[in-house]
This record gives structure tokens, C-alpha cells and sequence, in this order.
């Protein structure tokens, strides 16, 4: 069986190399990864805003709606909750406020 010749270069060279060479081809895949996210459109919805609009409906839309499709709570519901609504104002106003200094 016959020798085989052994490479020019030291198994020292050989494996910086071989290292170059691979730092090489990371460096090339990590430079093309951000054109590839470059290309894709941006999200044309986040959350209640897309197309640059704000589309969360206002309380005034939503009673509109509620009236229009006969679910709105009719005078003595709405006193309750209003009446509830200011009970809770009111505890809130009357804790002691926190210090910001």
C-alpha cells in the first residue's frame, strides 16, 4: 500500500485555514440576514391601530351603537352606574395621596 503524501501545509496552517474559511462564510451569512428581513413589509395592523389610524371606538361611537341596535341601558340603569361611578370617585379622593418627593 502505498504512502499517501502529506499536505503541503502544517496541521497548524491547515486548521487556521479551514478556520478562515468558515469565518468567512458566517460572516457572509450574517451580512445577507439583514437584507432579508429588510424586504418584508412592515405589519399593517398592531393592536386597535392599522394604516395609521386609531380604530379603538370612542365612548360616544359606542353608545351611538348601543342606541341604534336597542341595547342600551335604559335611565334607571345608567343612574346606577353613574351612581356607582361617583361612590368610587369619591373613595378614591379621600386616600391619602402618595408623596413624589
Amino acid at each position: 500500500m502505498p504512502m499517501r503524501e502529506r499536505s503541503p501545509l502544517c496541521p497548524a496552517a491547515a486548521r487556521i485555514r479551514r478556520m478562515g474559511t468558515l469565518g468567512l462564510l458566517l460572516g457572509l451569512i450574517c451580512l445577507s440576514a439583514p437584507a432579508g428581513a429588510q424586504q418584508r413589509p412592515p405589519p399593517s395592523r398592531n393592536a386597535n391601530i392599522f394604516n395609521g389610524l386609531d380604530h379603538q371606538p370612542t365612548p360616544s361611537e359606542v353608545e351611538g351603537r348601543e342606541r341604534q341596535q336597542g341595547v342600551a341601558p335604559d335611565s334607571s340603569q345608567q343612574a346606577a352606574e353613574n351612581a356607582t361611578i361617583e361612590h368610587l370617585y369619591r373613595e378614591l379622593e379621600q386616600q391619602p395621596k402618595a408623596r413624589t418627593d
